[in-house]
């Protein structure tokens, strides 16, 4: 299972700054045109983190714990957060467009995915940046927010 999910680092391509890409059709609506850009990052997410978001979580812990390195961590935190203010922005468009629909529905979903694995990953961070026993008693305790039911 763990084979099929991408490695932590994933390349920079992946997380550009797509806005200025034209959207799928010339002649899109300005909704079609944000909702493009809704599933571009959805698309963008599932590459970095994989089909199973504590999967990823879990395998960024564990390259801190071999590696003892919380940069690994951190930059982790730094392209989430990126996904992260693009998507607040796409649902913003999305809404101020169309109001609560299908649409801003479907950009507040993908929002919510990206918030909570950046949130674990942040979680993780903190721990790291503090003391690298307590981040390793936490997680055999499973006691981290990715490692608690759903």
């Amino acid at each position: 299972m763990a084979e099929n999910i991408p490695k932590a680092g994933a390349p920079k391509a992946l997380l550009e700054d797509q806005d200025s890409r034209p959207p799928a059709a010339t002649s899109a609506s300005p909704l079609a045109m944000w909702m493009d850009r809704v599933e571009r990052l959805h698309r963008n997410l599932r590459r970095e983190i994989g089909d199973n978001p504590q999967d990823y979580a879990d395998r960024i812990c564990l390259e801190f714990f071999q590696h003892r390195d919380k940069d690994l961590v951190m930059e982790s935190v730094v392209r989430l957060g990126k996904l992260q203010t693009k998507i607040y922005r796409y649902s913003d468009r999305v809404y101020s467009l169309e109001g609560v629909g299908p649409e801003y529905e479907r950009a507040a979903q993908v929002s919510t995915e990206v918030c909570l694995v950046t949130g674990w990953v942040e979680e993780i961070l903190c721990l790291a940046m503090v003391d690298f026993e307590s981040a390793e008693a936490q997680y055999a305790r499973k006691a981290f927010g990715f490692q608690c039911k759903q």
